[in-house]
Parts: C-alpha cells; sequence; structure tokens
C-alpha cells in the first residue's frame, strides 16, 4: 500500500531544515517566536496591550531575551557575504547582521521600559533621552556593520530600488517599497517618541522587534520556495500594518507625523539620519516638556535623574544593579 503523501506542513518543516542547525535550536526559537508574535497580537487586538505590563520584571525580562536568543542563533548558518546582484531576496550578512543589530535596539529599549520607568509616571526627559541615545547607537552599529558587508549606494530592504525604474520592476513591487521605507523610518520613531506609560514602551518595542524577525523568516521562506517575492512583500505588509497598529494606540500623534517628516527628507533628499534624527529629539522635547524645562533639566540632569532611577530599581527589584 502506498504511503500517504506527505501534508503541507511536513513539506515545509522539511524545505525549512538545514544540517548546520543539527540540534534544530534555531528552527525551535523560531517557531516559538513566531507562535508568541502571534499570540501576543491577538492579545493586542483585544486588550490595545500585549499584556506584558500584568507579568513580572523576571517573566518579560526573559520573554525578549528568548527572542533575542533567536536573532543570534542565526549565526550559526553561512550566508552569501554580499547582496545576490540579482533581483532577489534572501538573506546576506550584511542583512543578517541588521537584524541583529535592530532586534538588539527593541531588547534595549524594552529593558529601560522594564526597569527605569515609574509605574505611575511617563518617561522623564533623563530617560527620554537616554533611549533617544540607545536607538541611535543601534543606527550607528547598523551603519559599520553596511560598511563593513554593504553593497555601495545600496540599503537592506530599499536597496532593491536603486539602479531600477518603475517600468523595471513594476508598480506594486515599486510603491510598496516607498511604504516600506516609510514604514521602517515611522517605525524607529515610534521607538524613539516618548512613551507616556513603561507598558507603552515595552509594547512598542515588541512591535519593532516582532517586524525584524518576521522580515527574516519570510526570506527563509522565500529562499526555500515556500512564497514568492509576491508573498513576501504581502506578508511583510501585514505585519507593518500590526506594527503600526500598536503605535497608532500607543504613541501620540504627533511624534508620528515628525516621523513622516523624517522620512521624507530622508528618503526623496537624503539628509543625513543622524541630524534628522536629533532634530526629531530637539522638537520632541521641545513639545513633551517645554523649552524652559528642557532648560532646567539639561542642567539638572546629573543631580536628579540618576539618583531617581536608582531609587526606582531598588523598590523595583530589592537591589540597586547601578552602585
Amino acid at each position: 500500500m502506498a504511503a500517504a503523501p506527505p501534508t503541507l506542513l511536513k513539506r515545509i518543516s522539511v524545505r525549512l531544515n538545514s544540517k548546520r542547525d543539527k540540534l534544530k535550536l534555531h528552527k525551535s526559537l523560531g517557531i516559538s517566536c513566531g507562535l508568541h508574535f502571534i499570540f501576543r497580537y491577538i492579545v493586542f487586538a483585544r486588550n490595545s496591550s500585549y499584556g506584558f505590563d500584568a507579568q513580572s520584571w523576571l517573566t518579560v525580562a526573559l520573554l525578549f531575551t528568548w527572542h533575542m536568543s533567536l536573532s543570534v542563533s542565526s549565526l550559526i548558518f553561512h550566508v552569501p557575504a554580499k547582496r545576490p546582484a540579482s533581483y532577489v531576496m534572501m538573506i546576506w550578512e550584511e542583512y543578517r547582521q541588521h537584524a541583529i543589530v535592530f532586534t538588539l535596539r527593541s531588547y534595549v529599549l524594552a529593558l529601560l521600559s522594564l526597569f527605569f520607568s515609574s509605574e505611575t509616571h511617563p518617561d522623564d526627559i533623563g530617560l527620554y533621552a537616554i533611549k533617544f541615545a540607545s536607538v541611535l547607537g543601534c543606527h550607528y552599529l547598523a551603519d559599520v556593520v553596511t560598511k563593513i558587508h554593504g553593497s555601495r549606494g545600496m540599503t537592506s530592504v530599499r536597496g532593491t530600488l536603486k539602479g531600477h525604474s518603475l517600468k523595471e520592476i513594476g508598480k506594486a513591487e515599486y510603491y510598496s517599497k516607498i511604504f516600506f521605507s516609510w514604514a521602517q523610518i515611522v517605525g524607529a520613531s515610534g521607538l524613539m517618541a516618548r512613551h507616556l506609560t513603561p507598558a507603552a514602551g515595552i509594547d512598542g518595542a515588541f512591535a519593532g522587534m516582532m517586524l525584524i524577525q518576521f522580515s527574516a523568516f519570510f526570506f527563509t521562506l522565500q529562499k526555500s520556495g515556500i512564497i514568492s517575492p509576491f508573498g513576501w512583500n504581502v506578508l511583510y505588509g501585514v505585519v507593518i500594518v500590526a506594527m503600526l497598529h500598536v503605535f497608532f494606540v500607543h504613541i501620540e500623534l504627533f511624534f508620528l507625523v515628525a516621523g513622516t517628516v523624517v522620512a521624507y527628507f530622508r528618503t526623496v533628499h537624503g539628509v543625513n539620519k543622524f541630524v534628522l534624527w536629533f532634530s526629531f529629539f530637539m522638537v520632541g522635547v521641545t513639545y513633551s516638556f517645554g523649552i524652559p524645562q528642557f532648560a532646567l533639566d539639561v542642567v539638572d540632569l546629573a543631580e536628579f535623574g540618576i539618583p531617581q532611577i536608582q531609587f526606582q530599581v531598588k523598590n523595583r527589584m530589592g537591589w540597586n544593579i547601578l552602585t
């Protein structure tokens, strides 16, 4: 009697197997993290929150560490050193290291929101500045990765637009990349915005991590022949919408509009990203704290900012990690 043909899930599982992942570590982390993202988004759709605020700090920290481990575990695989010359989507060294850096960005922001925010007060200017500096530090690391592993004049996702006209790659592909560019920059602005509650900071970090890790997974599905380039664009677009949903719920509209302005000047006029983000920060500080208060806080930051953080860590964790 002939054996029954393998199911669709079985065929997909076989295609995703790799000799370099002998212990199935990366595969197990990928499946579990993907299911975790889906579960959390269902919770968010019902409650406008991922639900991290109802869990202990240790549980939340371990969950984010679990997701960080997924990105780091990708280092076991061999990938092309440079972006493929042909118009194809697959993981290469620059992209892989970018994914790790941007996952680290969300990881750091989540821990800052978890450990250094008051339960009843929004970000003060000191914490806001620390979060901003952390994000910009990760963007600088990404630039270092590009300098070492990148292709001249190309960017990881938007790079497919370089040297290709609208007629060459098609209207849908062309405009989808423009949308992706806007969403990536607005997503970064959501991470650098002032978060009105610790839960908003943690949820925003998780949403940003969700986009990065699903993007890498979709690349793997395409390389394995499970989805087409069009399928990649559709799935990536769906996850972008899910990420933006989180930011529109948690982040003040002012910051998302400011992020759109940054996206315009960055993608259309090529203005230096660090100039734009520093301007974004200064405008955000003025909007959130006012000019007189900002001037006072800059003078007194060393005096009241660090002791306040130490006091909060002692009260929430029972010990002081800063001394």
